[in-house]
């Protein structure tokens, strides 16, 4: 029988894009339920994840 892999926390996510001239400051702010849960989306990978993401976001921004 497989291992459950139990699901990621919820989390509320709210970015800003700020216009500074030629450029776009961003800001990603992560509201979770608690410490635990919160701890537990970094142990899953959570950083690594919006590192993914915004990477991605970056190389769309090029073409644009």
């Amino acid at each position: 029988m497989p291992i459950a892999i139990p699901p990621p926390p919820a989390s509320l996510n709210s970015v800003t894009l700020e216009a500074r001239g030629l450029q776009t400051r961003w800001n990603l702010v992560t509201l979770f339920d608690s410490i635990t849960d919160r701890d537990l989306a970094a142990k899953m990978g959570f950083g690594q994840m919006i590192s993914m993401g915004t990477d991605r976001m970056a190389a769309d921004l090029e073409t644009v």
